[in-house]
């Protein structure tokens, strides 16, 4: 049986491909360093604060403040054009997080305060919330320029390989967690599996058939240790490996070994063959083509 691995139009289907799992990781986006730095500097405001906290015996909790801090941050939200759910989620988690910071200096401190406590003035509260405005602007700012990257599939890794770059001490690692964790969207991420004009052994696409488009999604098993017979496509094509291993090899002799996780552009009009290894192979396969035609011959 000849091996059905059409490719789709590089454009098309590649649209296809996005939506599933994939290994080819994507760099941080340049926006998110200075997001976790700014996320750091708000919560370095947590132990004054809670210093004067205890100093004047008040709680921690305090929901009318954690309110007016929201509603001072309105004008910044839609001036950056913010998402306002994510914008508040990402707020709210700031908070959140300062929360979590004073209550383990509270309790580090415990009755006794913290060191020099008795003889050094109380922290400046009206200073402290006008820094808290200014990092909470410079937030947004850089969460405006993150935010259209939130949904991209390597955007939990991002995040923990930034907050491991910033060398934080046992006691930030929680918090940063926290105040971080609403920066991924929950909803559907995406990823780029395949981009391509021509085929793995750089073949270039010309052109697709002429006609109405017709697209074939297909799932393909190959036995283990099974040579598939010389055959050739006439549309471009292209394969998503599910599991195991396939190598494919032109008239030629050029060869190419795909494994799970990975996605080929497969060659229009010339022939080759596939092969899998030890494994079975699964895969998906995306043909561009025009009815009537033949997939594979």
């Amino acid at each position: 049986m000849p091996f059905l691995t059409h490719l789709p139009r590089a454009c098309l289907l590649a649209t296809t491909l996005l939506l599933a799992t994939a290994t080819l990781a994507q760099p941080a986006p340049a926006s998110l360093a200075p997001l976790l730095n700014s996320i750091q500097q708000r919560l370095a405001l947590a132990e004054p604060v809670a210093q004067h906290k205890w100093q004047n015996n008040k709680p921690v909790a305090d929901l009318a403040r954690e309110q007016q801090v929201l509603a001072r941050a309105e004008p910044s939200i839609t001036a950056w054009e913010l998402n306002h759910e994510y914008a508040t989620r990402f707020l709210s988690a700031q908070i959140e997080a300062n929360k979590l910071l004073q209550h383990q200096w509270l309790q580090q401190w415990g009755d006794k305060g913290p060191a020099g406590s008795s003889d050094d003035p109380t922290p400046d509260l009206v200073e402290l919330r006008k820094q808290l405005d200014v990092i909470q602007k410079n937030s947004l700012a850089h969460l405006s320029e993150f935010e259209p990257h939130r949904q991209t599939y390597d955007c939990p890794k991002w995040i923990t390989d930034g907050i491991t770059a910033l060398n934080v001490t046992e006691s930030e690692g929680p918090a940063l967690l926290e105040a971080t964790q609403s920066l991924c969207s929950q909803g559907p991420q995406m990823q780029k599996l395949l981009k391509a004009n021509s085929a793995w052994n750089a073949q270039p696409y010309e052109r697709y058939p002429l006609g109405q488009p017709e697209l074939s999604v297909l799932k393909v098993s190959i036995p283990a240790n099974t040579t598939l017979d010389w055959h050739l496509h006439h549309s471009p094509n292209a394969a998503y490996i599910l599991s195991g291993e396939l190598t494919i090899e032109d008239r030629d002799g050029n060869t190419q070994r795909f494994k799970q996780g990975e996605a080929l552009a497969e060659m229009v009009g010339l022939q080759h063959r596939g092969r899998a290894g030890a494994e079975a192979v699964e895969l998906i396969v995306f043909y561009a083509g025009t009815p009537g035609l033949a997939l594979s011959e």
